[in-house]
């Protein structure tokens, strides 16, 4: 959001730029999708939530980062599936969910290094986001926690 209100210095810009933005988010999405299980890839598209909520909000950033994410560990690329979902989290704490996934696949695998090398590429990747904002702008960046533990249902709800 800071980086496009920087480019555009005019409302209409600025929801255009990030509109074009969401749209190719969209299109990645569809493509990783498409990666993960290629014979479900092209319903995306036709997924009435997804495509109602496409630009109330920028969960986009989060789900593109989330999906790499699995993309990767699926792969067994464990460091940067670790770095997408960091990243995912700082942008929307849902994914936070994935975390739990993972560890008990490493568990499984008896791979308690591995395990622990995700959680600190993880939480590294979080903290490398989130801290430099919570250092310069407290309340900014505790308003987004706390809008998400105090909110209700909205638009974006299922």
């Amino acid at each position: 959001m800071y980086v496009t209100a920087q480019i555009a210095h005019v409302t209409t810009t600025y929801y255009l730029l990030n509109a074009a933005l969401l749209a190719l988010l969209f299109i990645g999405i569809a493509v990783i999708t498409t990666r993960i299980r290629p014979q479900f890839g092209y319903l995306l598209s036709f997924t009435p939530a997804v495509v109602a909520s496409l630009y109330i909000n920028w969960d986009l950033w989060a789900i593109a980062t989330m999906l790499l994410s699995i993309y990767w560990f699926d792969r067994k690329q464990f460091d940067l599936s670790a770095l997408a979902i960091g990243i995912s989290i700082a942008t929307k704490f849902i994914p936070v969910f994935l975390i739990p996934v993972a560890i008990y696949i490493f568990y499984r695998n008896t791979n308690l290094k591995g395990a622990l090398k995700y959680l600190a590429i993880t939480f590294v990747t979080w903290l490398a986001i989130n801290l430099p904002v919570a250092l310069t702008t407290f309340d900014g960046w505790w308003y987004f926690y706390k809008l998400n533990i105090e909110r209700v249902a909205d638009w974006g709800s299922l």
